[in-house]
């Protein structure tokens, strides 16, 4: 009988806990960043400081009400951002958190995000191997999705941004689905696809963008885009042996390594292995 009792309240005080946090987001996540100034958002980072505090002091307690919270409905949508953020934060390295993460992302809005720091996020998190085709998808809806790179006078396109978040997967992944919505994508979004189909140097990829140069139902810039970069001139050797002393022999190093950073240096190394891969390798 005592440890039934005992028991019972254990299981009470857990979901007083559990009531209490849910409280605890709602009461810090009552906002739509997007529809607030700039001085209005100033103003809400204390309170999430204190959040993000309360969860890391004591990971034990609360990152399984994160968890919880995380996969229930009805919180603002910055809330699932910045929670699954926070998620991530604390997992680093470890993985098993992921799916969780990605759905939370999707819970999110596009309107109230940083795109340099989103694109980011899902960048790491290909890189670690999960499945952002879906996230990617989403950004490829909003035509304005870009950020601006001042070190390196750098407008970090959509095209740009899609290609960091979905080059590190296997192409097989997400090719066939970015052929899917491409009729139903306007130009902006059309070249992004384009962009990252061309870099993935996949069989079904290379396929389907030659087609596009022949289908006069597209826009003339479209067509001409495409052709561009299916004529791109080898890789001289003096630019390789260049290549070579800056970076090593590793084709695959240099991919990998250039999802580090947003500059034109890392466009310009995912650039040179593209090029690299179509002259001396088959397709995927």
């Amino acid at each position: 009988m005592k440890i039934a009792i005992l028991i019972l309240i254990i299981l009470l005080n857990l979901n007083i806990e559990a009531q209490d946090f849910k409280k605890l987001v709602d009461s810090t996540y009552d906002f739509i960043p997007h529809k607030m100034s700039k001085e209005e958002q100033q103003k809400i980072f204390p309170k999430l400081d204190n959040f993000f505090n309360l969860v890391i002091e004591d990971t034990s307690k609360y990152l399984p009400l994160l968890r919880f919270e995380l996969n229930e409905k009805g919180h603002k949508p910055y809330f699932y951002y910045d929670g699954a953020h926070l998620l991530m934060m604390l997992n680093k390295d470890k993985t098993y958190d992921d799916n969780l993460i990605i759905k939370s992302f999707k819970k999110s809005d596009l309107n109230d995000l940083n795109p340099k720091v989103f694109t980011s996020l899902l960048t790491n998190l290909s890189l670690r191997g999960a499945n952002t085709t879906d996230l990617a998808i989403e950004v490829l809806k909003d035509t304005n999705f870009s950020f601006y790179v001042p070190e390196h006078s750098l407008l970090f396109n959509q095209g740009y941004c899609i290609s960091y978040i979905l080059l590190p997967l296997d192409p097989i992944l997400y090719t066939s689905k970015l052929i899917d919505i491409f009729s139903y994508l306007p130009d902006v979004s059309k070249k992004a696809v384009i962009t990252t189909l061309w870099f993935s140097f996949s069989c079904k990829g290379d396929k389907f963008l030659n087609t596009i140069k022949e289908n006069r139902t597209f826009s003339k810039e479209i067509i001409d885009y495409t052709s561009t970069l299916l004529s791109m001139k080898k890789v001289d050797e003096n630019t390789q042996n260049i290549m070579s002393k800056l970076y090593g022999n590793s084709l695959d190093r240099i991919w990998i390594d250039s999802f580090d950073s947003f500059s034109d240096e890392a466009i310009s190394n995912i650039d040179y292995v593209t090029r690299m891969r179509r002259q001396t390798e088959s397709c995927r």
